[in-house]
């Protein structure tokens, strides 16, 4: 008990009786607060009990242990002791799952022995990485033999580890091995609810909002342009482009189109995937004149191809011509970096290693296919690629048949293939070395146009023999389905330096050849305005034009 003050007592005596009862107060409540909770704890401990012993007798079984193991650890109570174990099964595999998101394509049956086909494993495998959402992984170091098998889908990353893929050719040789695709069907737009009219100025298409983002198709099949020169080959009037949820356009429209009668939306996943470390390997042990397809088909935006290594191990002339190990088309947002590929030997139609078609926003970053060799075909086949940039690259050749938009080329090596394109907006190419006769080709089948501004600064030439600037034809009696062009404003070359010792022909700046036998069907029309700045040869000096 505490003590009382008294009368006499003084200042400093009262002031100590008094804190002491302040502590002793404090100690009481703690005391307190003890017990209600030793109080809660058995109240749960009894109502635990209690649950326990509801469940003695169920179905039959009056054991104790029984009924226990029917209350799980968060005191949930089930019917039976197998629900108990189901649950928690499931709650364990999808904790599991969450935390690593990986399949290994072993675990679905892939041995990896380079005899074995392994084909329908890794489509096993594939497909249940997509069902959720989880990432796949390949054996470190393997070898995968895949034969009888196509179109292995992936949605999701993959880390190859190393490992070789050996395609044998002989199977499924119109088919792509591996698709690589979105996650979202692609959604048909009626053209009659798109009441903007599409023209090269065009920057929004309201009607188009809504969709998030997406990789857009339009198509007037009415209007044919690309009318190939001696192929009988023409195509509907298409443009391709990338929007936001406002239907902004992410990319300028190429054409302008007096109606439309298709329109595709694709929507974009959210979220880029990786494909990295893989060496794939084609038989190529097949002959004949049908295009092959077995590699690689990308058909999703936002993918990354990293790492990746192809080679071939019959590279000969007899071979089938080759679609690519890499088939890129109707997507966007693509980058290929720190890649090796194998050009293809010369057959007689185009053999190619990476192709394109309606690709927007593609990057080559150190990709390496490069050779001087007039006996390889191009690595790229491209047809219809906007944005498209090749940085710090070695590769024999740049190529677009159906008319491409913007490119850009920087700090990189061109081969014996050249540049060979046709298309609009900026062609820009950058301290660069070119090792074909020509530094700019344009396509003489296609009409050998290029509606845009063209640049060329710092660039190192090495032609082997009849070195030109500019070389091509274009037939003005043809009808290629639209007018013709050599630059819009300005083209300038600067900075160039034409290695050309040993060499007799004089250099052309223009070796262009216009021809008219018939009725005229289209202009051919020169840029506003031609510079050319620090020009220079190591031989003889220009022809200004054949």
């Amino acid at each position: 008990m505490a003590e009382f003050i008294n009368r006499d007592d003084s200042l400093n005596e009262g002031r100590v009786k008094i804190n002491k009862s302040i502590q002793d107060a404090e100690d009481a409540k703690v005391t307190a607060q003890d017990a209600d909770e030793k109080a809660d704890q058995a109240l749960s401990n009894s109502e635990s009990t209690q649950e326990q012993l509801d469940q003695v007798v169920i179905e039959g079984d009056s054991s104790v242990e029984a009924a226990q193991a029917r209350v799980d650890t968060e005191g949930n109570i089930h019917q039976t002791l197998k629900e108990r174990l189901d649950y928690e099964h499931s709650s364990v595999t999808s904790q599991l799952a969450e935390t690593s998101k990986v399949v290994n394509v072993e675990s679905f049956g892939a041995i990896g022995d380079g005899i074995t086909d392994d084909g329908q494993a890794l489509k096993e495998a594939h497909e249940y990485a997509n069902e959720h959402k989880m990432k796949v992984e390949y054996g470190y170091d393997k070898d995968y033999y895949v034969g009888d098998v196509s179109l292995i889908p992936i949605q999701t990353s993959v880390n190859f580890n190393n490992c070789r893929i050996h395609i044998d050719d002989s199977f499924h040789n119109t088919h792509e091995v591996f698709s690589v695709i979105e996650d979202n069907p692609i959604i048909e737009v009626q053209p009659s609810h798109i009441a903007t009219t599409i023209t090269t100025n065009t920057r929004r298409i309201p009607e188009l909002s809504g969709y998030g983002e997406a990789f857009v198709v339009i198509e007037n099949n009415n209007k044919k342009i690309y009318r190939r020169r001696g192929y009988g080959q023409e195509h509907n009037q298409t443009d391709w482009f990338a929007i936001d949820n406002d239907g902004v356009l992410l990319n300028k429209t190429s054409f302008n189109f007096s109606s439309l009668t298709s329109v595709q939306v694709q929507p974009i996943s959210r979220q880029f995937i990786k494909l990295e470390n893989l060496h794939s390997i084609n038989s190529g042990d097949t002959e004949g004149s049908t295009r092959i397809l077995r590699g690689f088909k990308i058909k999703r935006s936002k993918v990354i191809i990293d790492n990746f290594e192809h080679g071939v191990e019959q590279n000969i002339p007899e071979a089938n011509p080759s679609e690519g190990i890499l088939f890129i088309e109707r997507c966007c947002n693509i980058l290929i970096s720190n890649s090796l590929f194998t050009p293809r030997k010369h057959v007689g139609d185009g053999s190619y290693e990476i192709r394109t078609d309606l690709v927007a926003d593609l990057t080559f970053f150190n990709v390496n296919g490069f050779t001087t060799s007039p006996d390889y075909w191009g690595i790229l086949g491209g047809n219809r690629m906007k944005d498209f940039k090749v940085l710090n690259s070695k590769i024999n050749r740049v190529d677009s048949h159906l008319g491409s938009h913007n490119i850009t080329i920087e700090n990189s090596k061109i081969g014996n293939g050249g540049l060979t394109l046709i298309g609009q907006g900026d062609l820009i190419v950058r301290n660069t070395e070119i090792h074909s006769d020509n530094l700019l080709s344009l396509r003489t089948d296609y009409g050998a146009t290029w509606e845009g501004d063209i640049y060329f600064d710092g660039i190192k030439h090495f032609p082997d023999n009849e070195p030109s600037l500019f070389s091509w034809a274009n037939y003005l009696d043809h009808d290629y389905g639209y007018d013709c062009y050599l630059g819009k404003n300005i083209v300038s070359i600067k900075n160039y330096e034409l290695f050309n010792e040993g060499i007799p022909d004089l250099p052309y700046i223009f070796n262009i050849t216009l021809h008219n036998e018939s009725e005229r069907q289209h202009d051919y029309l020169m840029a506003d305005r031609f510079e050319f700045v620090n020009v220079k040869t190591h031989a003889n000096g220009f022809m200004v034009a054949r």
